[in-house]
């Protein structure tokens, strides 16, 4: 997913494919980082509170970066806007969606629904398949009314969610309970 959503932002010139993309490379560090951590954990259980709270901040410095990133280039394009080739956007995000969606149905039929990190897996996701939904939506209005500034401001919403999350988890690291973050990420 992440592989064709960069090449179909780079070719399409579109940010929101390159947020989205943004978004499940996150997710797909915080992935790596919770199986880091689980891993470390194992080895000294005493220093569990430490390690997740390390985990969480690390997590949430990558989303920050990202969210801050995705931002920036937003705001330079209102002001320098780029074409973007919206038939590429829609047949980009519908794939992403896709993979997204049978990412889910494999967590849902080999996952243990009980446990905090499939749940969390879940709400990733779900929340990139989602997005996948909204960029298709921004390709499409594009494509119909030609109004490219739709893929700025909505790369702009994406990276105000990455950055809300962000700081979510940083409060969440710093309490020491980093298990109940994106229990808000699929709405």
């Amino acid at each position: 997913i992440l592989g064709i959503e960069i090449a179909g932002g780079i070719y399409s010139g579109s940010l929101a494919l390159l947020a989205d993309a943004g978004h499940v490379l996150a997710d797909s560090v915080a992935t790596i980082i919770s199986i880091f951590v689980a891993t470390l954990v194992k080895k000294t259980p005493s220093q569990e509170k430490r390690l997740r709270s390390w985990g969480g901040y690390a997590n949430a410095t990558l989303l920050l970066a990202l969210a801050l990133w995705i931002g920036v280039e937003a705001l330079l394009r209102f002001s320098n806007p780029r074409e973007v080739v919206s038939e590429l956007v829609v047949v980009v995000a519908f794939l992403g969606g896709g993979l997204n969606w049978w990412q889910h149905r494999i967590l849902e039929t080999h996952g243990k629904h009980n446990h905090v990190t499939h749940q969390a897996m879940s709400f990733h996701i779900m929340s990139d398949l989602w997005q996948s939904v909204g960029v298709l939506a921004s390709g499409f209005v594009i494509y119909l009314t030609g109004l490219t500034i739709v893929d700025p401001l909505f790369s702009l919403y994406i990276a105000y969610r990455m950055a809300k999350w962000s700081l979510e988890l940083f409060q969440m690291s710093r309490s020491g309970n980093e298990h109940n973050h994106h229990h808000g990420h699929h709405h």
